[in-house]
């Protein structure tokens, strides 16, 4: 069979009205506001449809380095994470603790590439 391949774009994040309370965006600039909808990228998407806070990054950033985010907001598993995304809890706060973490482990790691777009 053949391979289909599919991109996730604005109109798709708007038809999930009202977006999700959090989200986490690892993929590469999905907090960049350059593209198609001018100034408004799939993390502001997100935004707009309801979304408090989303985490994304503003420019291309490497695999291993999103993933070892990911790793950093999660650590300690659902109940114990840093980002419990159930939770009253600010994604914000989470995410500023895990670039930190990133930051002192590999300081030449682009962790200054995410933001946290918020309403």
């Amino acid at each position: 069979m053949g391979e289909t391949r599919s991109r996730l774009t604005i109109a798709d994040l708007f038809a999930l009205w009202p977006g999700p309370r959090k989200a986490i965006l690892s993929g590469c600039d999905a907090a960049r506001t350059l593209g198609e909808a001018e100034g408004l990228g799939l993390a502001q998407a997100l935004v707009a449809t309801g979304s408090e806070e989303v985490l994304a990054p503003v420019r291309p950033v490497a695999d291993a380095l999103a993933a070892r985010l990911a790793r950093g907001l999660y650590a300690g598993g659902t109940v114990d994470a840093v980002a419990d995304l159930e939770a009253n809890g600010s994604l914000a706060s989470a995410a500023r603790g895990a670039l930190r973490s990133l930051r002192q482990e590999d300081p030449s790691a682009d962790w200054a590439a995410f933001r946290v777009i918020a309403r």
